[in-house]
């Protein structure tokens, strides 16, 4: 183009195209400069709109790769450019609209995070309504399946050339996957749909999605600092939090203080629990006051961190006054209907009630309270033999809600080593990863990971953690209850039947998870379990409690609604009384 201010519109997919969205960054950098040296509004102008071209061929780069690492390896790549727009953005607050510049970072934040997870959530939708035959759908549903048995004998295999001959055949087997993708492209609405652009829809997120209990807070790090969004149904602001090198040293302190926690160690209070709630916090705490509910999009070395175990002052968490659920991004998030919890149907898994696996690579106790952590489910139990991956995965497409008791490794060098075992411990009982991702659960409605570090692994600067959790939010789970860290028993199996015992009283999940917590730190008879080690650990990733229409009546109206209906009803009673004569 001769006109400097026009940008691509056509966007094809290729090797080139890696080097358009870093020349066209280049291009945004040149236009903020031209900007900043003449205060061109022209330029201001062009030089956003150039970025936001950059991030739209990207997004349509990755909506024509066909695997979850490819998209994972983009997303990364592209990051440094939303970081460097973000700072553009950010730097200059006092020469444009603040409310709109603000508005505009925050729709960047959210659309650099979870890039792969959402476009793949996506696609398993569309796949369902776009008209492709059920046999293909068939066929790629037994690819994924013998891809992951051949990931599973690798694993196993001591052998170079049988190791050779099964890296072939796993070749072989993604290359058919991929020529199925491709085949899945010549169906018009499916390639309509998934190359077509999804901005993040920021108002509509407050008027629909957010009820009026809930704040969300969407961290976003950069390389000197981290930028904190908050947002209800009214209003976007912004805070900074500045010293970031300081953060991060805060960060593995409260980590270290967790991980390195011995047996009967009394919690000290005021150390970096605090002073991480005082530097991330402390600045919107008069408007967190406002709301029971937080909705927490985590970023950068702030993923793994549960906020409720935070210090507000002395001995007082922050859980004490909001409950606390996480997301990915922005983009994933919705609103969720609660049903009665008896409508529900529910399976709950205990496979090392009183069973135990070791070979020369992994050691599996017994879990003895886990029965009781499914039994407090009040639905069908799984128990010992009966535990076991294949009953796992009948129940997948009938449960709404799923309890597993059990034991997990993650996978922090490779996320597709990460399983879930069921009985009896050996290789063909664990649940991989890569087999979770094939997974549809879009009926289901909890699934509650009462294992170790399900919500641990390697780290990703766009998708965040790469674990067990984020598998089942690929397979479409709208709620997943996990573990940040190993899980003590005991005191996870208390939780986890309070927790249940809430949700049957009517209250929400996030909700129900906070209140458990609250009765394990209330409970004198569990004491020794009082340290955040012992509960901070359970973290719900999940959609925000959908409002209805009764939320927005104010106490005083319906007391007042109920005298009224009393004295109608003294009214009528009187009018119409049958008078007694005989007397």
């Amino acid at each position: 183009e001769d006109d400097i201010f026009k940008n691509p519109v056509d966007y094809s997919v290729g090797f080139a195209t890696f080097s358009l969205v870093e020349s066209l960054v280049g291009k945004a950098e040149s236009f903020i400069k031209l900007y900043d040296s003449g205060k061109n509004n022209a330029h201001w102008q062009a030089g956003i709109a150039t970025y936001q071209t950059a991030f739209d061929i990207a997004a349509h780069i990755g909506s024509f790769y066909d695997n979850d690492e490819a998209r994972i390896f983009l997303g990364d790549f592209v990051l440094d450019a939303y970081q460097d727009a973000v700072e553009t953005l950010i730097t200059h607050l006092d020469s444009q609209d603040k409310l709109s510049l603000i508005t505009q970072a925050l729709s960047w934040v959210e659309s650099s995070k979870s890039t792969s997870l959402n476009m793949g959530m996506r696609e398993n939708k569309l796949k369902k309504i776009s008209g492709i035959p059920a046999a293909l759908l068939q066929k790629e549903r037994d690819l994924q399946f013998s891809i992951s048995k051949i990931q599973q004998s690798i694993l196993v295999e001591n052998r170079q050339i049988e190791l050779k001959l099964l890296q072939s055949q796993l070749t072989d087997r993604r290359l058919e996957l991929s020529r199925l993708h491709n085949e899945f492209n010549d169906f018009p609405e499916y390639l309509s749909q998934k190359s077509t652009n999804q901005s993040i829809d920021l108002k509509h997120i407050q008027e629909s999605v957010l009820d009026k209990n809930t704040l969300l807070l969407s961290f976003f790090e950069l390389d000197d600092r981290f930028l904190l969004f908050t947002m209800d149904q009214n209003e976007i602001k912004m805070t900074e939090i500045a010293d970031k090198s300081h953060l991060a040293s805060l960060v593995q302190e409260y980590q270290k203080g967790i991980i390195g926690y011995a047996a009967g160690e009394k919690y000290v209070s005021g150390g970096a629990g605090y002073e991480l709630y005082q530097m991330i916090l402390g600045p919107i705490a008069e408007k967190m006051e406002q709301f029971d509910h937080l909705m927490v999009i985590p970023h950068g070395i702030l993923v793994d961190l549960p906020l409720d175990s935070f210090e507000k002052s002395a001995s007082e968490f922050l859980i004490a006054d909001h409950a606390i659920s996480y997301q990915y991004s922005v983009k994933l998030l919705e609103s969720f209907e609660y049903q009665s919890f008896g409508d529900y149907l529910k399976a709950g898994f205990a496979p090392f009630y009183d069973n135990v696996w070791k070979d020369k690579n992994i050691n599996l106790p017994r879990l003895p309270y886990s029965r009781e952590e499914i039994n407090s489910l009040l639905g069908e139990s799984f128990v010992r033999e009966e535990a076991t991956k294949k009953e796992f995965l009948n129940s997948v497409s009938e449960a709404d809600i799923i309890q597993l008791s059990t034991h997990a490794l993650p996978g922090p060098e490779d996320p597709n080593q990460a399983f879930i075992v069921f009985y009896p411990g050996d290789m063909e009982s664990r649940l991989f990863t890569h087999e979770i991702y094939n997974l549809d659960m879009a009926a289901s409605s909890l699934i509650f990971l009462s294992a170790c570090e399900t919500n641990f692994g390697s780290l990703s600067k766009s998708e965040g953690i790469l674990g067990i959790s984020r598998a089942f939010s690929f397979a479409g789970c709208p709620n997943i209850i996990s573990t940040v860290w190993k899980a003590e028993d005991k005191s996870t199996a208390y939780i986890t039947s309070r927790c249940y015992a809430h949700v049957e009283e009517g209250l929400t999940f996030g909700e129900a998870l906070r209140n458990a917590k609250l009765d394990l730190l209330n409970d004198q008879k569990m004491a020794q379990f009082h340290h955040p080690v012992f509960w901070a650990h359970l973290v719900l990733v999940g959609s925000v409690p959908a409002t209805t229409y009764f939320d927005y009546l104010p106490v005083y109206l319906w007391i007042f609604a109920l005298i009224l209906l009393g004295f109608g009803f003294l009214f009528f009673k009187s009018r119409f009384a049958v008078k007694d004569v005989s007397k």
